[in-house]
């Protein structure tokens, strides 16, 4: 592979173009993500660095598109196409494709809807719409057992890409006088820059992964290539601004995440501090001589075989290892550094200077782009017992799948009954959602996810003792009058407040005497907590009013004692449930496989657990002692032992995820509840 490397050399470090120093920048910034992923606490902002290569990427491409273009406009733009089809999908589709045979071998059978459907986004470039319609949040934890997730940002620069071109070639159209640029692409930059600050302030997710609201970094470094000699802003004894830069990088990544500059800001002063080291050069400088040291220019050589692989690298060993073994760690930065060599030499150089230029190479990455689609297939329809290489009837029946029925004895499937984000609450959703009114006695389900969980346990109560039930429910909200909980899915008042009025009128109407209101725990409160108090929370009101976290505390007692009063008039019982355990794992990384170490995260002592939920139970019996027809059930020992809690129970796992049961949890227990409605219940 001498003659790559040469070639590599005569090809870009030989021409006018080669800045040594952008690629030190370039593996200063994925050194930062790298880090961030393996320490997220060490650098809990280290995830900017994504925000550099964008800049980085808008300077590059803007040259070489120019180049291009200096052939003409149709030769320009297939050459253009070519180059970028040739320097991004060979790595990535060989990436995609080891990583989804990996993923069908190594990770459970339940998450690979999730997976592949990100797996397939990815191949076809637009994996950050596909992680935006499904709203996950990039800083969630579940998301890290994801190997796809860091494509979101090639799929954000794969679509710039497109329509770049076409953007470039109206703003030399129509620039005047010559010799001057259009002012459109800092209008649209602007634009961009104003549309990202607006959803900074009402749907984060939105603005990390709507390559709009992207648009701006990339044209940032755009720009400045564009007017690089008029601009030229380090020179000389200027140099001091490098030093600047690197303070304003230093500031976005280090600053606590809880501030408000990081929050809103910190893309900004990253974008600021990249475009002064880019858009300099001062070649004697210290900054400038230590981004071009040997290391940090073969690191950012490597950049791009780093970020591909370095992601499903430590995705699997997130599923299968115990990452707080320092040796681990050091195998896996070997590891990464390995494969990502090896994708480098072995398959982004040779297809990057391969001869095939136009449309050829544009059909070829199509053709591949068809083939990660149909592994994918292919590997989620045949079944998980003759792929995964652990024991997949243990992941068969966490949860049902979006089309399957909640339970036996409804006539509805679990996302017809469940509303989330984007959902409309139909007319007749209730009786659709509702076993057959047994003679006696009838239960409302009424909460969040936390609700949800627990329908196959009302199921098994309906088998065992007749209790029918009702089961609709929603995701983010609390059971108050026009609250929501999740500010940055923006997630819409007029749906909570509408389930909350129509859940309430469903109850006034329809029940009778010794029917019962089960509410799901952490369905009802801001956690509160004396150190809190004062600090805004996490739920609103009203047009956006945001409550602190003693006024929503309050505002959920109140609300939730006037429900009970109105049914006392009626002769219906209010249970609330104790908070079910929660744990810092996904519950399947602790499942029994032959290949997944023993992790000691995976069992919480009692005593943690049990402080963890004091002040929901305090806020609990506070409602309990001012109204006689509250009930408190408690199920924490139907799901702990004595000493510890755990998501699973012997070989079969009580939890689908980190805070949600999975059915055969929600059935463990029954026992206890039954035993509830027939002891504590006056009409048990």
């Amino acid at each position: 592979m001498q003659d790559i490397g040469t070639q590599y050399k005569s090809a870009v470090e030989n021409t006018n173009y080669y800045r040594a120093d952008i690629d030190g920048l370039r593996g200063v910034a994925v050194s930062l993500v790298i880090l961030y992923h393996l320490f997220p606490r060490a650098l809990p902002n280290g995830y900017l660095g994504v925000d550099i290569f964008f800049v980085i990427s808008g300077f590059v491409v803007t040259q070489s598109l120019q180049r291009d273009l200096s052939i003409g406009v149709g030769n320009g733009l297939l050459g253009f196409y070519s180059h970028r089809v040739k320097r991004i999908l060979p790595a990535l589709y060989f990436n995609l494709a080891v990583t989804i045979v990996l993923t069908a071998l190594f990770i459970p059978p339940s998450d690979w809807s999730s997976i592949f459907k990100t797996a397939a986004a990815a191949a076809a470039g637009v994996s950050n719409l596909a992680l935006l319609f499904a709203r996950f949040d990039y800083f969630h934890p579940d998301l890290t057992l994801n190997p796809f997730v860091q494509t979101w940002s090639l799929g954000a620069e794969e679509q710039f890409y497109l329509a770049f071109p076409l953007l470039l070639i109206c703003g030399m159209k129509v620039r005047k006088p010559a010799g001057r640029h259009s002012l459109l692409l800092p209008l649209l930059a602007t634009g961009s820059l104003s549309y990202w600050i607006y959803l900074q302030f009402t749907s984060p997710v939105t603005a990390f992964y709507n390559p709009l609201a992207r648009f701006w970094e990339i044209l940032a470094g755009a720009i400045l290539f564009l007017n690089r000699d008029a601009i030229s802003i380090i020179k000389g004894g200027r140099s001091w601004l490098q030093y600047a830069a690197i303070g304003s990088l230093a500031a976005a990544l280090w600053l606590p995440s809880d501030s408000t500059f990081l929050t809103h800001f910190a893309n900004v002063f990253a974008v600021l501090g990249t475009l002064v080291l880019v858009g300099g050069g001062a070649p004697n400088s210290g900054v400038t001589r230590f981004l071009s040291t040997s290391v940090l220019m073969w690191t950012g050589r490597m950049s791009y075989s780093l970020y591909l692989w370095h992601y499903p690298i430590l995705t699997f060993a997130r599923w299968n290892l115990d990452l707080d073994q320092p040796y681990v760690v050091f195998v896996l930065v070997l590891l990464i550094a390995g494969c990502a060599t090896l994708s480098y030499r072995y398959i982004e150089l040779p297809f990057r200077y391969a001869s095939p230029k136009g449309t050829p190479v544009i059909f070829c990455g199509v053709v591949a782009a068809v083939a990660c689609v149909a592994l994918i297939c292919s590997l989620y329809l045949t079944p998980p017992s003759r792929i995964y290489l652990g024991n997949a009837l243990q992941y068969a029946n966490l949860w049902p799948a979006d089309k399957a029925p909640l339970a036996a004895s409804l006539h509805a499937s679990w996302r017809q009954c469940h509303l989330e984000y984007g959902d409309q609450m139909p007319e007749g959703l209730f009786e659709k959602c509702s076993t057959f009114h047994q003679a006696g006695h009838f239960i409302y389900l009424v909460g969040n996810s936390h609700a949800q969980q627990l329908v196959p346990m009302l199921e098994s109560t309906y088998q065992d003792l007749g209790y029918g039930y009702s089961a609709v429910t929603i995701s983010n909200c609390r059971m108050t009058s026009s609250v929501q909980v999740i500010r940055s899915m923006n997630y819409r008042f007029d749906l909570c407040q509408q389930y909350f009025d129509r859940t309430v009128d469903y109850i006034s109407e329809n029940a009778t005497r010794g029917d019962i209101v089960l509410i799901g725990d952490r369905s009802l409160f801001d956690k509160p907590d004396s150190a809190s108090a004062g600090q805004a929370s996490t739920i609103l009101i009203g047009n956006g009013l945001q409550l602190s976290a003693d006024e929503a505390y309050t505002k959920s007692i109140d609300d939730i004692s006037s429900l009970a009063r109105l049914l006392l008039s009626r002769g219906v019982d209010l249970v609330l449930e104790g908070p079910t355990p929660q744990f810092n794992v996904h519950a399947t990384v602790c499942g029994f496989e032959w290949f997944r170490m023993a992790r000691p995260d995976c069992k919480e002592p009692i005593q943690a657990v049990i402080e963890d939920r004091t002040p929901y139970l305090q806020a609990i019996s506070q409602a309990v002692a001012t109204n006689r027809n509250i009930y408190l059930w408690d199920p924490l020992f139907a799901l702990c032992h004595k000493e510890y809690c755990a998501p699973s129970d012997g070989n079969k796992l009580l939890y689908r995820d980190q805070q949600h049961l999975s059915v055969y949890g929600a059935q463990t227990l029954a026992p206890s509840f039954e035993d509830f409605l027939i002891k504590t219940l006056p009409e048990g």
